[in-house]
């Protein structure tokens, strides 16, 4: 009688199991994923937001740039990033049943020529370097004033100080190019800390709850405003109350924009 009850048991266990596992064979069969690699310069050291607009779902790269996304085909797809050009995709069967290469194009920001023929320059650095003036500014102590206490800098600004603080640096940073990225990187994050700023001034989840903006869009619909006139008015007035009025004029004109944004990509 014992025995019997046993068997029974373990063909209930097995029953369960059984289920559990046939229910989880049909759900991995239902889902599609839309996988690759990106091919772009630095990919390795740069991490690109690739997001599924259709079902709301994101990811990132790996370092060796490939990557993995649930996704269907008719969905639309979104590569992303400070340093590359934005990439859309339209998912078709074919992109579900291979493995997919995307390559994306750097994005260049054109900077104002800087002219350096006045210099006299033998390629010996510390020669050169000597042939620089530099002077003084007159300081706060001169004056018999308090120093002055600088804000703190973020670290894009503290490698471009660094790199242009003495002739030396200045020089090699220049001849190299480097002076370039240093430049757009330092711009970069004056920009974020500048609409942090003014997103401290409403309340959190303000653009998605009370705009309506999806939270996708959410910081596409900032740099948006920050490229508006009034934006630092604004923003300078430090009242939430102006700096919400700012934002509801804004709206109709960013959803004309992302429109045509639209309809130019398809």
């Amino acid at each position: 009688m014992e025995n019997k009850y046993l068997k029974i048991k373990h063909l209930k266990n097995f029953t369960f199991f059984l289920l559990i596992f046939s229910v989880h064979s049909v759900f991995s069969q239902q889902e599609q994923r839309f996988e690759g690699r990106i091919y772009a310069d630095s990919i390795s050291e740069i991490q690109v937001n690739i997001v599924n607009l259709t079902n709301h779902l994101g990811t990132t790269n790996s370092r060796n740039g490939e990557f993995s996304l649930p996704a269907k085909a008719g969905d639309s797809v979104i590569f992303s990033s400070v340093k590359y050009k934005v990439y859309r995709l339209k998912i078709n069967e074919e992109h579900l049943e291979e493995f997919n290469t995307i390559f994306l194009e750097n994005e260049v920001t054109e900077l104002e020529e800087v002219l350096i023929t006045n210099l006299d320059l033998t390629g010996d650095l510390l020669n050169d370097a000597k042939k620089i003036k530099t002077y003084r500014g007159l300081q706060a102590e001169d004056l018999g004033l308090p120093a002055y206490d600088p804000p703190k800098l973020t670290p894009a600004q503290r490698r471009y100080k660094s790199a242009t603080s003495d002739p030396v640096s200045l020089l090699v940073t220049v001849l190299s190019g480097r002076i370039k990225d240093l430049k757009r990187h330092k711009a970069y994050d004056e920009l974020e800390m500048k609409i942090n700023k003014a997103r401290d001034l409403i309340p959190v989840g303000y653009e998605s709850k009370t705009l309506a903006i999806d939270t996708l869009y959410v910081d596409d619909f900032w740099y948006f405003c920050e490229q508006q006139s009034g934006f630092n008015q604004a923003m300078n007035e430090k009242n939430p109350l102006v700096m919400i009025e700012f934002l509801e004029s804004q709206l109709e004109s960013y959803k004309v924009y992302k429109e045509e944004a639209m309809d130019t990509k398809e």
